[in-house]
């Protein structure tokens, strides 16, 4: 039975609500789901006060829409959105991706072999949003386990649907509060491939910290009228009977077709997805590919390393070219909302304010304040994913920023402290890394103690290992008093956990 609410409770939850609404952060779809919660929820006095509160409300929301979110915010020839939820990894995030969708005003399914069933329903999927497959529309057989397939997929769309689909990979966020980013990527072009936009969490909206990902292709919105001439061209070569979701390769396959078709490729803008490690492993399924994309003209030769950079140079040239009409798809976004710190992140925030005041000059108080709520909400990443997102830092800021992600990251999970120690595995590439950093930024200081810094925190963050030369390296680098304090607090954190082991 719903916790029952009392007339005052009611009200400030459905000021909220409105507040929320007023301020683009919740959907209409997700206030028509709430309120409906609420009805359920009220106790049996008082009805006709309830009645008058509901009431006032909607009249106040329903302003708040026409006044401010226009007629576009109506879900009005939206694609049919087609996913695959992988319900043994990540559920959580993907089902958030998922319902997402749907208060957006988007039809959405996803596509999965019938033994996932129990699984995605247990999750709190719609029966009616799930489409099982027979065994033979998945790569069983030539994967050996059993992920829907791109063909099949699209064939169901020609079939059984009759709008637009819009084929997303399941851990997408769709990052709006309306759907005006459909009409932003349709004036790039009707048959159009996207790139994600990498972001720490999909919880926190921090856009320094968040670029798009150009190495493949994330979303791809198919018009209806486009269908058939699509998976014409795919079947005339076998190799797209391989083509299957969670399976390296049909990104580039799918999106080179769409190019020979006269599509087009743009920045999602939207389309956040968290960091994470590459769950493709078998990376030589690509090979398979490769003749018949380098036959597009892709590649410079006919190699997987060829074909790879000349398909990204032809994803960096069509972002370009799309970057001023995907722009508008940014409207849609919503507005970041002031900082809410836990108890623990407002202690890890304290002790960059009391400890290195002078940090601000390199990193700004909102910035390590987004930066501390963002990592807390993902225990999960590791380090050397992080390294990767110091966006165009020149070496001497990108320097403070490792410094502080390595402090932020061990103050949050303290579990990394624990069994660190000072030895190498057998057959590790240390030597081999520390001689290229000195030889390729032999001559440029500032650069080489940033590759340094890398390399130690990656060693000690992801794989307990503490080098005491590279950190006695770094300190003596250090230029201020900022970057010594932040390597002091290190020491403060893991010296005395090797002494305690020892």
């Amino acid at each position: 039975m719903p916790n029952m609410k009392s007339y005052t409770e009611l009200n400030k939850d459905l000021f909220k609500l409105y507040r929320d609404f007023s301020q683009r952060q919740i959907t209409k779809r997700a206030v028509q789901r709430k309120i409906a919660l609420y009805e359920t929820q009220i106790t049996d006095g008082e009805s006709s006060q309830f009645v008058a509160l509901f009431e006032r409300y909607r009249g106040l929301l329903a302003a708040v829409n026409s006044q401010n979110l226009g007629s576009n915010f109506e879900a009005a020839n939206l694609p049919a959105v087609f996913t695959t939820i992988n319900p043994f990894s990540r559920i959580e995030l993907q089902v958030k991706c998922f319902l997402q969708w749907l208060d957006l005003g988007f039809e959405a399914f996803t596509f999965n072999y019938g033994t996932e069933v129990p699984a995605l329903l247990e999750a709190g999927i719609p029966i009616a949003n799930i489409v099982e497959l027979g065994e033979a529309e998945t790569g069983n057989k030539l994967h050996g386990k059993p992920v829907p397939r791109v063909l099949p997929v699209l064939k169901r769309a020609l079939l059984e649907f009759d709008q637009d689909i819009l084929l997303v990979n399941s851990d997408l966020y769709a990052a709006a509060i309306d759907v005006q980013f459909v009409d932003a990527w349709r004036s790039c072009n009707p048959l159009l491939a996207l790139t994600r936009q990498d972001v720490l969490s999909v919880e926190c909206q921090f856009t320094d910290f968040s670029e798009p990902y150009l190495g493949g292709l994330d979303a791809f919105l198919l018009p209806r009228d486009r269908l058939v001439e699509l998976i014409a061209e795919l079947e005339k070569f076998t190799v797209s009977e391989r083509m299957a979701f969670g399976v390296v390769g049909w990104d580039y396959m799918v999106g080179a077709v769409i190019k020979n078709l006269g599509g087009s490729i743009a920045n999602s803008v939207v389309l956040q997805h968290e960091l994470h490690q590459a769950t493709y492993n078998e990376i030589s399924e690509f090979e398979h590919y490769i003749e018949v994309i380098h036959g597009f003209g892709v590649g410079m030769k006919p190699e997987r390393d060829s074909v790879a950079y000349g398909f990204h140079q032809i994803i960096l040239k069509d972002c370009k070219a799309n970057q001023i009409a995907v722009s508008r798809a940014i409207s849609s976004i919503p507005v970041a909302q002031p900082i809410r710190l836990t108890i623990e992140t407002a202690k890890i925030r304290a002790w960059f304010e009391t400890t290195v005041p002078q940090l601000t000059g390199s990193l700004s108080e909102s910035f390590i304040e987004r930066l501390i709520l963002s990592l807390s909400k993902r225990p999960d990443v590791r380090f050397s994913a992080l390294l990767g997102r110091s966006l165009d830092l020149e070496p001497f800021r990108a320097f403070t920023l490792t410094l502080s992600l390595a402090v932020i990251v061990m103050l949050l999970r303290k579990d990394l402290r624990q069994h660190v120690n000072d030895f190498y595995p057998e057959g590790n590439k240390h030597a081999i890394v520390v001689g290229m950093i000195r030889d390729n930024a032999k001559d440029r200081p500032e650069q080489q103690r940033l590759e340094v810094a890398k390399l130690f925190f990656t060693e000690l963050i992801d794989y307990k290992i503490f080098n005491p030369r590279l950190f006695n390296f770094l300190v003596l680098s250090c230029a201020n008093e900022a970057e010594r304090s932040l390597m002091v607090k290190i020491k403060a954190l893991v010296i005395e956990e090797i002494k305690n082991a020892a």
